[in-house]
């Protein structure tokens, strides 16, 4: 599928707001010891794993959100081998809608089965967030690079900047009862880590949190 100019013009503003990529997450600050704790008490350990739809993109958009997730390949920390074609993950992307705000159409970007995933039948995946709107670039809401991998476990009610908190998981390679969470807020430009936990399901299910400490 050709790419019209207009298109071209949305992809190379929305490269050159990616450009440089440093670390989103260095310049945040995290609740105290007690608030992180705090925050883990909202959170069910039964939670259902949220349903998104899938959703038909318009043209041009699969190749302009493609090309930026491959110039976001090394900060992200997700990518193939030296063997394999660098653009060979983005071949299976799933695109879906996650209804985050009634301002703006969302998506949830997953990489497919390819090196994109890890983890026992892939069940850790990178993952993206961005938002669309007719005529304008793409706009990164979580990525990567803020430790946004594995699955979306929750989308809680508590609202930053208009959007809620995010809950992700990731599975344990070594424990078929235990995994990670992470608490995401908004904080007007992207998603940020602010919590981290472990969900333990043998016996009664719990969440046990862990303290992020503040970086030097």
């Amino acid at each position: 599928m050709q790419i019209s100019l207009v298109q071209k013009s949305i992809l190379a503003a929305a490269l050159l707001a990616l450009l440089p990529l440093p670390s989103q997450s260095q310049h945040s600050s995290l609740p105290s010891p007690a608030a992180q704790a705090a925050l883990w008490l909202q959170v069910s350990p039964t939670a259902s794993a949220p349903h998104f739809d899938p959703i038909t993109l318009e043209p041009g958009q699969v190749e302009v959100i493609q090309a930026l997730l491959l110039n976001r390949a090394e900060p992200d920390g997700w990518g193939c081998e030296d063997d394999v074609p660098p653009d060979d993950w983005l071949k299976e992307l799933t695109y879906s809608k996650i209804a985050l705000t009634p301002t703006a159409t969302t998506i949830l970007v997953q990489a497919g089965k390819t090196c994109g995933r890890t983890g026992k039948d892939g069940i850790n995946v990178a993952m993206w967030i961005f938002t669309l709107r007719p005529g304008a670039a793409p706009v990164l809401l979580a990525a990567p690079q803020d430790s946004f991998n594995g699955a979306l476990y929750s989308i809680q009610p508590t609202l930053s900047s208009g959007f809620p908190d995010l809950v992700v998981t990731w599975k344990l390679a070594d424990s078929v009862d235990e995994s990670t969470l992470t608490y995401f807020r908004f904080d007007g430009k992207i998603y940020q880590p602010i919590a981290a936990a472990t969900l333990s399901t043998a016996g009664a299910p719990h969440i046990t949190p862990i303290h992020i400490p503040e970086e030097p």
